[in-house]
């Protein structure tokens, strides 16, 4: 398993993840990785959404802890995992999808020959229920048509290149859908990725609506990390500050324009007696905190 093939393998998964991703470079995080992961010390990534940090992680060879309570970023655990008996069980429903003319190009492409319960089929039908959502005015039959078969054959291409992994995945990644700030983990992770959802430009929006409504599931609650005030930080920087280990380090990416959120992410730190200082990787500005060791604690 070559450094190629293991960066082939993310820009395959990074081509059919269809909701929105931190938008942080693979080799950003490699980066990330050996400078501040104790060499193939435990991650944390507490909103991991479509799962590119996770499965990143993973076949790098840390052990992952990937948490979300949004349900959508289960179909992405159960990805990266080829889990095919979740995908042949899982159920959708094009009843919810509002317009009549996508609706039953859904329907179609479901009826069709080329639809099946593999994960690369299942995630293709996602990825054109989730362009439904982000349309102002919904596609013909047509176009969903072929986006499904060209989202399809580059799934299949992923799955392809994702089997010799299965293994460190099955090892390496561990999974939660709990909220942030029910976290029940102490002292056991080196470095925590806090990127919540709201923190960027690209954050859920109706898309991400459509695609649950289309498999029936809840729209995550308040404390999913989309409330970003002061006061909704403080359990969730909580939580992933108790889950360091002693020395462990916690990485805020925030993209160096948000100066709004720069500032409400400090305050909520402040508050909580802790202290983050800038720190550049590649040319890439964030916020970084250590938890002291127990000597320095002492």
């Amino acid at each position: 398993m070559t450094q190629d093939a293991k960066a082939g393998l993310m820009q395959c998964y990074r081509q059919i993840a269809w909701c929105p991703a931190a938008g942080l470079d693979d080799d950003w995080l490699k980066a990330v990785f050996r400078q501040y992961g104790a060499g193939n010390g435990r991650i944390l990534d507490p909103f991991c959404g479509s799962t590119g940090l996770p499965l990143c992680a993973a076949i790098h060879g840390h052990e992952i802890i990937a948490v979300d309570s949004d349900p959508l970023a289960r179909i992405f655990i159960e990805a990266i995992r080829a889990n095919y008996r979740y995908f042949k069980a899982l159920a959708v429903y094009p009843a919810a999808i509002p317009d009549h003319d996508a609706r039953q190009a859904i329907v179609h492409i479901q009826q069709s020959g080329q639809f099946d319960h593999h994960p690369a089929s299942v995630l293709a039908l996602l990825h054109c229920v989730s362009h439904i959502g982000h349309c102002a005015f919904p596609a013909d039959t047509g176009n969903l048509a072929d986006r499904y078969a060209a989202i399809r054959a580059d799934a299949e291409e992923f799955f392809f290149q994702l089997e010799p992994y299965q293994l460190v995945i099955s090892k390496n990644l561990g999974y939660q859908s709990v909220a942030v700030g029910a976290l029940a983990i102490r002292n056991q992770v080196d470095l925590c990725l806090f990127d919540p959802p709201g923190f960027r430009a690209e954050a859920p929006d109706r898309a991400w609506q459509t695609v649950r409504a289309f498999l029936g599931l809840a729209q995550p609650s308040a404390d999913h990390g989309e409330g970003t005030g002061e006061e909704a930080l403080l359990p969730l920087l909580a939580a992933c500050h108790d889950a360091l280990k002693a020395g462990g380090h916690m990485l805020f990416p925030l993209p160096a324009d948000h100066h709004a959120q720069q500032e409400t992410l400090l305050a909520a730190l402040r508050r909580l007696g802790l202290d983050a200082r800038g720190e550049e990787l590649q040319g890439r500005p964030f916020l970084a905190l250590q938890k002291p060791d127990q000597a320095n604690a002492a």
